[in-house]
């Protein structure tokens, strides 16, 4: 039996400590926030909230491949190197990294998180009688109506163009499809009403803008 087990024949899985389970539970639970980011952020047209939430279930799947590879290894067989468990100066450096990179990898995500989650989509059906966010009714910051009841326009008029109601739509909805990180939240020909989300590059804050295109008699 001794002779089996000096020669590796035999499997003993050592006992998880409280740290292993933490690393593994903390890993799955960063891949699950970033399977919930990946789909956030495409459906928001984020290309960098993508790119994160892909690295994060990678670097989840990697954490928790380790720590179990780690628990369930041979009796006395030497580790292979593990981001978590470093001994030389150079495992210790290596460690440094991929800590800083966690670091930053549970901050973009969270963030992203936050972004995606709190910034408010004011569900317009239709053209908003004022600047109001369409839930509590309280001001937007920033707002600017190009209207007959105009906020912070600048002086500008609407636009007025010789084309029908649908002409001027389907124009209007191209130009949006064809904007970076841009996508039509709702839209109807029979009213002539738009509502559009451009978030920006980085971060993914979200941005709304509405149009109500109308028939004059001239």
């Amino acid at each position: 039996s001794s002779e089996r087990e000096a020669s590796g024949m035999i499997r003993q899985p050592s006992k998880p400590s409280r740290r292993d389970l933490y690393v593994l539970v903390s890993s799955i639970v960063l891949g699950v926030l970033g399977i919930a980011v990946i789909g956030l952020a495409a459906s928001w047209s984020h290309v960098i909230g993508i790119v994160v939430g892909v690295g994060a279930v990678v670097k989840g799947c990697i954490g928790a491949y380790f720590e179990i590879r780690g628990v369930v290894r041979k009796k006395g067989e030497k580790d292979s190197w593990s981001p978590h468990k470093a001994r030389s100066g150079a495992a210790k450096a290596k460690k440094a990294v991929y800590i800083i990179f966690d670091i930053l990898l549970w901050f973009f995500v969270v963030a992203f998180l936050l972004v995606h989650l709190l910034g408010r989509n004011p569900g317009w059906t239709t053209f908003p009688a004022e600047c109001t966010t369409g839930v509590a009714g309280g001001q937007v910051l920033g707002c600017t109506r190009v209207a007959p009841s105009p906020q912070r326009n600048d002086g500008m008029f609407p636009p007025e163009y010789p084309n029908s109601v649908s002409q001027v739509m389907t124009a209007a909805q191209d130009w949006a499809t064809s904007q970076p990180r841009t996508s039509v939240l709702y839209s109807d020909p029979q009213t002539g009403f738009l509502h559009l989300r451009a978030v920006s590059f980085l971060w993914g804050f979200p941005g709304v803008a509405s149009a109500q295109d109308r028939c004059q008699q001239w």
